[in-house]
């Protein structure tokens, strides 16, 4: 029964691995697809306090935005859930990557989307995790629908081209460990 019980555990992180992308195979895994970014383009969220509004550099103020009204030069959305304990894993990550985007002073900006929690579960999970970046709730999955992401955490980098669009450059299943290579492949692709 022990040996069995090794052979799983071992298969189970074979496949985690498997799925999870790392610091050597973030060029690898680069999307190099344009038409992706139309997406991207689809999204709305609703900014709803100023905290938010500033962050991120949206001139409208409080209210809906898409992501191409985010002033920044690339722009991080990571989908999350607060049930899921892979997603609860990624949180050190994650204030680690904004951590150095900080000491960077990197023109790049966070936001996570709470895929399948409410307004209160998605401001209890900022609260909890202590993100300094904005969190906004995907209810009924939708906007997690049209990014087409099936499996959470997933990351979505995306960066502004030459006619000041954003253009996809990353879009995997990732478990945010290795926040430093993963900013220097940002920055590189920017």
């Amino acid at each position: 029964m022990k040996t069995f019980v090794n052979i799983f555990a071992a298969c189970a992180f074979i496949l985690l691995a498997a799925s999870c992308a790392t610091t050597e195979n973030f060029e690898e895994m680069k999307t190099t697809e344009a038409t992706e970014s139309s997406k991207v383009q689809k999204v709305l969220l609703n900014a709803t306090n100023k905290s938010d509004v500033a962050y991120l550099g949206l001139k409208g103020g409080v209210g809906e935005f898409r992501i191409d009204d985010i002033t920044a030069r690339a722009v991080i959305i990571y989908v999350m859930s607060s049930s899921c304990p892979t997603c609860l894993e990624a949180i050190a990550g994650m204030n680690a990557l904004k951590k150095l985007i900080d000491e960077r002073k990197a023109d790049i900006k966070i936001l996570v989307l709470a895929a399948g929690d409410s307004e209160k579960a998605a401001f209890e999970f900022k609260k909890k995790s202590a993100f300094e970046f904005p969190v906004f709730a995907d209810p009924d999955g939708q906007i997690a629908t049209v990014l087409e992401v099936d499996e959470v955490p997933h990351l979505i980098a995306v960066v502004r081209d030459e006619d000041n669009a954003y253009t996809i450059v990353f879009d995997h299943h990732l478990v945010m460990q290795e926040p430093e290579g993963f900013l220097d492949f940002l920055i590189k692709n920017m």
